[in-house]
């Protein structure tokens, strides 16, 4: 096992283990069986000292740039979301998973160009199962939603987000 200590310990974590950051981040870590806490760099079986622990995980590329967040990300609806949010090389959000206080899951990708919402699939707390494909500037156009009870929805919706077509199936 490697330890340092002092300020710039991520630093020299990352010059260390960089192929492992550069190719799958913290997955890779997972998979290859290292552990990282606090400081240390340890290979899977050696004891550990304890969890690392943060409110916000961010994994910077060789730039600084931001590439992976861990914490409170937006995943377009209310605040309050815990998950994971990937970045492009210039930092701008592109896919999000994350979970609501209430239960909710979302995962979202937005549109590389202009960073608004473009899919998102929702499995609310209350049991509905929802699609939304949205053009370029974040606004629905098609949502298929499965409710609680098994019915089914398809809406095709105007720029206003208004209703044009839908098709509706009876829960069985």
């Amino acid at each position: 096992m490697r330890q340092w200590s002092g300020r710039n310990c991520l630093r020299r974590r990352t010059v260390t283990v960089p192929a492992v950051f550069k190719t799958a981040g913290l997955a890779a870590c997972a998979l290859a069986g290292i552990q990282i806490s606090g400081c240390a760099v340890r290979m899977a079986g050696e004891p550990a000292e304890g969890p690392l622990r943060t409110n916000r995980l961010e994994i910077v590329d060789d730039m600084g740039v931001a590439r992976i967040t861990l914490g409170d990300v937006d995943i377009g609806q209310s605040p309050g979301a815990f998950g994971m949010e990937l970045n492009d090389p210039e930092g701008r959000s592109l896919f999000v998973l994350g979970v609501h206080a209430d239960g909710s899951q979302v995962l979202s990708m937005k549109d590389p160009r202009g960073g608004a919402f473009r899919v998102q699939v929702v499995a609310s707390a209350g049991g509905t199962i929802e699609f939304v494909m949205s053009d370029r500037d974040g606004r629905p156009r098609i949502r298929l939603r499965v409710m609680p009870e098994g019915a089914a929805r398809v809406s095709i919706l105007d720029e206003g987000g208004s209703v044009a077509e839908e098709m509706r199936t009876k829960a069985e």
